[in-house]
C-alpha cells in the first residue's frame, strides 16, 4: 500500500492467480494539496485504480478523503478478483 509504479502495475496483476485477490490503497488527486507525496508520477487520477484493474472482478472501492490531525490523506482503496 502507499506505493505506485504504473510501469509495473500489469505485472502486479498478472502475477495473481485466477481466483485469487488484490487488495490495493494508495495516494489520490488531491494529496498534494496537503502533504506528501506530491509529484503526479505516485498519485493516482479519479478512478484511475479502477481503470488499472478493469480486467478484475471489482468487489469493493472507494475514493476516500481520511481526515485526522496527524496524518490525513486522499486515497484510492481496491478489492478485486482475478477471474
Amino acid at each position: 500500500t502507499n506505493f505506485l509504479n504504473r510501469e509495473i502495475f500489469p505485472f502486479i496483476i498478472k502475477s495473481i492467480k485466477k481466483k485469487g485477490f488484490l487488495i490495493y490503497e494508495t495516494f489520490s488527486q488531491g494529496q498534494q494539496k496537503i502533504g506528501k507525496p506530491c509529484n503526479p508520477d505516485y498519485i493516482l487520477k479519479s478512478n484511475e485504480l479502477i481503470s488499472l484493474c478493469s480486467n478484475m472482478q471489482l468487489i469493493v472501492y472507494e475514493e476516500i478523503y481520511k481526515k485526522s490531525p496527524s496524518n490525513s490523506s486522499y486515497k484510492q482503496r481496491i478489492f478485486a478478483r482475478n477471474v
